[in-house]
């Protein structure tokens, strides 16, 4: 691959007579000092098209690297399109996501990001099944921040629990609640929304103190025994 800026240079470096020259042990006569001036000059003029021509290999060389990893992301998604998976009858699917997210109530103190979210992210197919699967969204897991922390704007579990109950619809749901840091729980507004929806408990795990004082509305609570 040609590169243009390096088509006229200025120097043929003569390594051989230069060295004899030194050699010698004497410096140079005024004539051949002019000289080496005029070279060093057009050295110099040399080793900017010399930096030019690297930052254009450079360049290229992203360019092909880009078009590369383009090439190869498209060439992953071509073999993804005949995915065994993707064959799978939706009942199957169903199935299976109901397998993997029969723990999304978290166990003992696990609140990573719920399987059925991660299964929703992953294509818009499965996403539209697990938002039409009532079935898959009755079992989950919340913490309450502290109320030094609490964010309207940015109030999580809320938000959560608010998806919980509207994508199970009418089903009994089961619910892992740590409250710990929260001075009454049942005054967050996360936890009002679960009172009102007392009718609907199965399962209640609950970490934090747990009293008629701490908790006074679950007194009024509606549950289904």
């Amino acid at each position: 691959m040609e590169i243009e800026t390096l088509s006229n240079l200025r120097i043929k470096v003569d390594n051989t007579s230069i060295s004899t020259k030194l050699r010698s042990g004497y410096g140079s006569c005024p004539s051949e000092s002019s000289e080496i001036s005029q070279i060093l000059q057009l050295a110099e003029k040399d080793l900017e098209d010399y930096e030019t021509a690297l930052h254009e290999l450079h360049m290229r060389t992203l360019s092909v690297q880009f078009h590369k990893s383009r090439l190869e992301g498209y060439m992953e998604r071509l073999r993804s399109m005949r995915a065994p998976i993707r064959r799978l009858p939706n009942e199957l699917l169903l199935r299976i996501f109901t397998f993997c997210c029969g723990g999304n109530d978290g166990g003992h103190s696990r609140f990573g990001i719920p399987n059925v979210i991660v299964i929703s992210a992953v294509c818009t197919r499965w996403r539209e099944l697990v938002d039409s699967y009532s079935q898959l969204w009755t079992r989950f897991a919340v913490r309450f921040c502290s109320n030094e922390d609490y964010d309207p704007e940015q109030d999580i579990a809320t938000s959560q629990i608010k998806l919980y109950l509207e994508r199970s619809r009418d089903k009994l749901v089961s619910m892992c609640i740590s409250a710990g840091y929260w001075g009454e729980p049942s005054g967050h507004p996360g936890f009002q929304l679960l009172l009102a929806q007392s009718h609907r408990w199965r399962n209640l795990f609950f970490e934090g103190e747990f009293s008629s004082r701490s908790h006074p509305g679950l007194l009024f609570a509606r549950l289904s025994l």
